[in-house]
């Protein structure tokens, strides 16, 4: 996908989320991550309420996204599952982004 067209369709998915068009704008969110770009669903989940946030965290995460396993575990650190977050954050840890297992144990101190 080339940056002309992946934000093309960040547009068109923010454009139809904020229309209300909510399952138009996952649609086209999760045809941008088959084809690479998972930050349209990490964009959209961020307007979302918790569950459908969570949800959409969990696609990226799928799609690849280790980025979207930091707003997992900030998720679950905030609920007060910790042992979700720290799950969460050693898998992003794995992945090669130590940045979240600095920040739950930051957040802990």
């Amino acid at each position: 996908m080339g940056i002309i067209d992946s934000f093309s369709l960040r547009s068109l998915a923010m454009m139809r989320e904020h229309a209300g068009d909510h399952e138009a704008a996952e649609r086209i969110a999760l045809d941008a991550a088959k084809a690479g770009d998972t930050g349209h669903l990490r964009e959209i989940a961020f307007l979302r309420d918790r569950e459908d946030s969570r949800r959409l965290f969990q696609l990226a995460v799928e799609a690849g996204d280790v980025r979207a396993l930091f707003n997992l575990a900030w998720l679950a650190e905030e609920d007060g599952d910790f042992s979700s977050a720290e799950r969460l954050a050693r898998q992003a840890a794995d992945a090669g982004d130590a940045a979240t297992l600095q920040a739950i144990a930051g957040e802990r101190r």
